[in-house]
């Protein structure tokens, strides 16, 4: 029998073919599968999918591994033949946690019709699962959708490549599939909503202000041809929230949620704009609400680890991020994270054990970064310089990592020459990012930081007065431009920034561990503001993933 909650991962689909475009139609058939289960969920009880993006993502390739990196107790393996012109699809339900098929089907069908056999796959897949289908969930299942066998099989080619959304050429192939469906059926909306969502994720690696616009022109085309669909607006909502526009974002995630209550990704990123507009009582009910639905999700706990990290709340922080690590034990981004509030809270072996954990599991740029602010903070700049330049070459466009590189390359003997064209590189990226999203108060604050690190006085102050007034009260803004003001010269606006840091939860352990506040600790003023602020925070602050 399955079990009373059903926690499901959708594990790619194996093709028979070898080359791009059936790995990718495979790809697809299972990511479609995926999201159309996902659309069920509001209408059953106790059922929820993880994303087939977050497998991917996870290197999860089996049961065993869903379960213990995502917390799923059951998972759907599958293959994809295509035999002349009929296609074979198989589906094989298993037991996550006691690795046993509990049930299995296998079908084949003419080719002509994709969507028709695509539903047919759903239908039969929902049966395994004990769903039930009615007529309102059936009418979910068909928003969106097109006639044109052609058009389908474009859009699932498209569905499968934007399944490896770090790869540049694979979201670019996703576009031209996406394309290709439109020129066949020009209404057909979930091929629209696939095109923007792949402009998006074009815009996240490459940061060209363009495609911004013509990710949002393809979401509300989609939603002109079908309302119904909650995914594009929950698209439309990370657009944004991405530009700077956090009204419109939350009216765009209220939307989605009115279309299916469910969603858990609409739910989180609603909760994450509740923040950015400064209601944090708000925000921190929106991210508990998400975990009393989906108890069992471990995405939610971290939203919520990250949200009390920000917060300065860095105890119960790492309380959210030990649980990620219990309903996931191989889950790299929780250990990557409860790492990073370790260090914050001086538990300084215990960080280290956590991030290489994470890092044995999976080197993520994020799982690097934070290893390497370990290394730095500790003092051995010359392995966290090395740490961060792993970091660099997975992911060349993050500008923190290349700011932090930076940072290390400057204070590890002989290395100093090398630190501004590090520097000069997280400017460059920044000032792509604000073209973007201008009232980003952290992208100010960063950039202040590296033009005070290369003299660049009179420009550093601009953004670091522009952070301060489009996040006044933010506890890591006062702290990044604290160290700008003491870079400058400026000690007695640097102290009074530290205050205001302090009175904002920010641990007092950084600032002491700093190598470049090591003037101003020796201020007076300085052990009057630590003094004040009460007992020690400890660690150094980290990149919550």
């Amino acid at each position: 029998s399955l079990p009373e909650q059903k926690r499901l991962a959708v594990l790619a689909f194996r093709s028979a073919g070898s080359s791009d475009a059936e790995r990718a139609f495979g790809d697809g058939l299972a990511e479609t599968l995926s999201s159309r289960l996902t659309q069920l969920e509001r209408f059953q009880g106790s059922f929820w999918v993880v994303p087939l993006s977050e497998v991917r993502r996870a290197g999860v390739d089996s049961a065993a591994a869903a379960r213990r990196a995502l917390g799923a107790n059951l998972a759907i393996t599958g293959s994809v033949q295509q035999v002349g012109d009929r296609l074979r699809l198989t589906a094989n339900l298993v037991d996550a946690t006691g690795l046993r098929q509990l049930r299995a089907l296998s079908f084949d069908s003419p080719v002509g019709d994709l969507a028709a056999l695509q539903d047919d796959f759903v239908r039969r897949v929902g049966e395994m699962l004990d769903l039930e289908i009615g007529g309102a969930a059936r009418e979910v299942l068909d928003a969106g959708r097109t006639g044109d066998s052609g058009a389908y099989d474009a859009y699932l080619r498209g569905r499968g490549h934007l399944l490896d959304f770090q790869d540049p050429a694979a979201v670019e192939a996703a576009v031209a599939d996406f394309q290709q469906a439109l020129q066949r059926d020009a209404d057909f909306a979930l091929a629209y909503a696939g095109l923007g969502e792949a402009y998006w994720r074009l815009w996240e690696l490459r940061h060209e202000p363009e495609v911004v616009e013509l990710a949002r022109r393809a979401c509300l085309r989609a939603v002109q041809l079908n309302d119904l669909l909650a995914p594009v607006h929950v698209t439309l909502g990370l657009l944004d929230r991405g530009t700077g526009q956090p009204e419109r974002a939350l009216e765009a995630f209220d939307t989605a949620l009115r279309l299916d209550p469910a969603s858990a990704m609409a739910r989180r990123e609603r909760a994450r704009t509740l923040e950015d507009l400064g209601r944090r009582p708000q925000a921190e009910e929106a991210y508990r609400e998400a975990i009393r639905l989906r108890p069992g999700d471990w995405a939610s706990h971290n939203a919520l680890g990250r949200f009390l990290y920000v917060q300065g709340r860095i105890e119960d922080a790492a309380g959210q991020f030990r649980r990620v690590t219990e309903i996931a034990p191989d889950n790299a981004r929780g250990w990557t994270n409860l790492g990073g509030m370790y260090q914050l809270l001086g538990r300084h072996r215990d960080a280290r054990a956590a991030h290489e954990r994470a890092v044995d599991l999976q080197p993520s740029p994020a799982a690097l970064s934070n290893l390497g602010t370990l290394e730095y903070f500790l003092g051995d700049y010359p392995s966290a310089a090395r740490t961060f330049e792993r970091a660099v070459e997975l992911d060349a466009r993050s500008y923190k990592l290349w700011q932090n590189l930076a940072a290390a390359r400057y204070w590890a003997p002989g290395q100093r020459a090398r630190a501004p064209e590090a520097y000069r590189r997280a400017i460059e990226l920044i000032g792509t990012a604000l073209g973007v999203n201008p009232r980003d108060a952290m992208l100010y604050a960063d950039r202040a930081e590296c033009r005070a690190m290369l003299g660049e006085g009179a420009a550093a102050r601009v953004d670091a007065e522009r952070a301060l007034a489009l996040a006044p009260d933010d506890a890591q803004i006062a702290f990044r431009v604290a160290f700008v003001w003491e870079q400058l010269g400026e000690r007695d606006q640097a102290l009074e920034r530290l205050a205001a840091a302090l009175a904002g939860g920010y641990p007092s352990s950084e600032i002491e561990a700093h190598p470049g506040f090591a003037a101003l600790r020796a201020n007076p003023g300085y052990r009057t503001l630590v003094a004040a602020a009460g007992p020690p925070g400890e660690g150094a602050a980290t990149q919550q993933d």
